[in-house]
C-alpha cells in the first residue's frame, strides 16, 4: 500500500511540475511575441513645426515707408528714406530709378540724373529706366543726349509714353516736324487717339508742312476719338 502511495506522490509532483513549466513556457512565449510586435510597429514622427509667413525684413520696410511718404506728398522724407533703403540694399535698381523720380519730382534734375544713372547701370536692358533717364536729361537742357536715351529706350519699349514724348519733345524743338509725325502718331496710338496735346501738335506739324489734308485728318480723327 505504502509502495503504491508513493508512485502516485510522485506522479502527482510530476504533472504538477509539467503544468507549472508549461504555464511558465507560455508567459515567456507571450512576453517574446509582444516584444517582436512593438519591435515592428510603425514609430511616431513628430509633425514638423509649422513655419509662419516669411516677415519682410528691414530693408523691404524701408522702401515700403518711402512709397507709402511718396503717396502722402511727403517727397523729401520719401527720397531719404529711399537713401536709407540704398545703404542697405547699394544694387537696387528698382530703388535708384524711385530715388530718381523722387529727387526730378523736387527739380533737382542733377541729383535725379546721378541717381538715374545708377538705376541703368544696374539695369541697362530696362526700357523705362532709359526712358526716365531721357526725361531727366530733357529737363535739365541736356537736349541731344536726351533724345539718344529716348532712342534707345524705343529700341527696347516701343510704347513708351515717356521716351515718344522725349523724342517728339526734341524733334519739334528742332523744327524737325517731319521726323517728329510719324513718333506723335504712335504717341496718339498709346494714349488711344484722344489726347488734344499731342492731336494739336500733329495738326501744327502737317500744317507747318504744307499738308493741309493731313492737318484736317488728324482733327477729324481726334473729333471722332475724344467727342465732346
Amino acid at each position: 500500500v505504502c509502495d503504491f502511495e508513493n508512485k502516485a506522490a510522485s506522479k502527482a509532483r510530476k504533472r504538477y511540475t509539467f503544468v507549472v513549466n508549461r504555464f511558465r513556457f507560455r508567459v515567456a512565449a507571450s512576453a517574446f511575441l509582444t516584444a517582436q510586435l512593438l519591435s515592428f510597429a510603425p514609430t511616431t514622427v513628430a509633425a514638423p513645426p509649422t513655419k509662419s509667413a516669411p516677415q519682410p525684413g528691414a530693408t523691404e520696410r524701408l522702401y515700403d515707408a518711402a512709397l507709402r511718404a511718396a503717396r502722402a506728398g511727403d517727397l523729401p522724407r520719401a527720397a531719404d528714406l529711399c537713401r536709407q533703403t540704398l545703404r542697405r540694399a547699394p544694387k537696387s535698381a528698382p530703388v535708384w530709378a524711385t530715388l530718381a523720380r523722387l529727387l526730378s519730382q523736387q527739380n533737382l534734375h542733377d541729383e535725379a540724373l546721378s541717381a538715374s544713372g545708377q538705376a541703368v547701370a544696374l539695369a541697362p536692358k530696362n526700357g523705362a529706366f532709359l526712358a526716365d533717364m531721357s526725361d531727366y536729361l530733357l529737363r535739365a537742357g541736356r537736349r541731344a543726349d536726351a533724345e539718344r536715351t529716348a532712342t534707345r529706350a524705343l529700341s527696347l519699349a516701343p510704347q513708351s509714353d515717356v521716351a515718344l514724348s522725349v523724342a517728339v519733345s526734341c524733334r519739334l524743338a528742332d523744327g524737325r516736324d517731319k521726323e517728329a509725325l510719324p513718333l506723335l502718331k504712335r504717341l496718339q496710338a498709346v494714349r488711344g487717339g484722344k489726347d488734344r496735346a499731342v492731336a494739336q501738335n500733329l495738326v501744327t506739324a502737317n500744317l507747318r508742312l504744307g499738308d493741309k489734308r493731313a492737318a484736317l485728318s488728324a482733327a477729324q480723327a481726334f473729333a471722332q476719338a475724344a467727342p465732346k
